[in-house]
Order: structure tokens, then C-alpha cells, then sequence
């Protein structure tokens, strides 16, 4: 409890108004209505006279109560109340990281179509330009993945794609276990 607090509590108690305690101490109205809402505080000669005005000593108007004592865990009950408090995130966290992952895998599988789908055309062109027969068009060699003349920037684009992919799979292979771990601990206790 606040010492203003403590005033508005004893001035209550004895029956007094502000008004009436303001004239009791010798100080205005307004200035006990800021001491309660503890926009100010008294000074000490207030404080000596408030104490008398309550029957009680400085120290006692000025003792803050003790609060309540925190209660006594065990050991044994912190580690359990830590573990739940774990175990409540463990499902939240598994399924973020399924997300993520399936997130991951999607991107990583757009990544290569997109680049696989740019470079075997670029590499048509340039072949049909280079070598294959100009009349028709058209280019009889097949396309495989590090045959085209842009060679290593065609590798750092799959490259890119293969780590996101892989990246993507460890966070739903993470994911799977925390939902799994979780399930199989509500089940012993359940």
C-alpha cells in the first residue's frame, strides 16, 4: 500500500473529510487530495502531524504492509510447471515449423521450375542459333541441367533452389517430431 493510499485508508477510517482533515494539519484541501493521489508528498512536519491526526507514529504511516509471501515450490514442481509450459509451446511451434517447411519446399520447387524453365529455353535458342537448323527452327539436341552456355550462373540459380529445399525439409522434419514428441507425452499422461 502507498503512502497516499494509507492517507485516503486512515482519513476514511477516523471519519474525516479531506476538508476537515486539511484544517486539522493546518494544509489546504487541494493539497490533501494530491498527497491521496500521490501527486505530491507531504513534507516532514506534515507527515508528524498526519501521524497525529491518526494516532499513529511516522513510521507506522510510513511502513509499507509486507506482501504476501510467494509460495514455497518444490524442485520437483518448478521442473513440471517449466516442462508444461514447454510442452503447451511444443505442439505451437511444431505445426510453425510444418509451415514453414512445406513453405520452404514450395518455394524451392518454384525456384527450379523457374529457372529450369528459362535456361532449357535459352539454351534452344542459342543452340538454334549456334548450331541447329536456321531454315526450320528447330533444335534436336535435349536439354540437361548444366548444358547450357550461361554454365556456372546456371548452377547458382539450381543451386539457390536445391538449399532452400533442403532448408525447408529440415523445418518440416523438425516440425513433425515437436507435434510427435508432444503427442506421444499427452498420451503417457493422459
Amino acid at each position: 500500500m502507498t503512502l497516499g493510499e494509507r492517507i485516503r485508508e486512515e482519513r476514511k477510517r477516523i471519519g474525516l473529510s479531506q476538508e476537515q482533515l486539511a484544517e486539522h494539519i493546518g494544509v489546504s484541501r487541494q493539497t490533501v487530495y494530491k498527497w491521496e493521489n500521490e501527486q505530491a508528498m507531504p513534507d516532514l512536519k506534515n507527515l508528524q502531524k498526519l501521524a497525529e491526526a491518526f494516532h499513529q507514529k511516522v513510521e507506522q504511516l510510513l511502513q509499507e504492509e509486507p506482501t504476501s509471501a510467494p509460495q514455497q515450490t518444490t524442485l520437483n514442481e518448478a521442473i513440471d510447471q517449466g516442462e508444461r509450459l514447454i510442452r503447451k509451446h511444443w505442439r505451437k511451434g511444431g505445426f510453425l515449423l510444418i509451415y514453414r517447411g512445406v513453405t520452404g519446399l514450395i518455394f524451392a520447387l518454384l525456384a527450379y521450375g523457374a529457372s529450369y524453365a528459362f535456361f532449357s529455353q535459352a539454351f534452344q535458342k542459342t543452340q538454334g542459333f549456334f548450331g541447329g537448323d536456321l531454315l526450320t527452327g528447330q533444335v534436336s539436341l535435349s536439354y540437361t541441367i548444366g548444358s547450357s552456355p550461361f554454365g556456372g550462373m546456371e548452377m547458382i540459380f539450381y543451386g539457390f533452389a536445391f538449399v532452400i529445399g533442403m532448408v525447408g525439409l529440415g523445418l518440416l522434419i523438425s516440425g513433425v517430431i515437436l507435434v510427435w514428441k508432444d503427442r506421444e507425452i499427452n498420451r503417457k499422461k493422459a
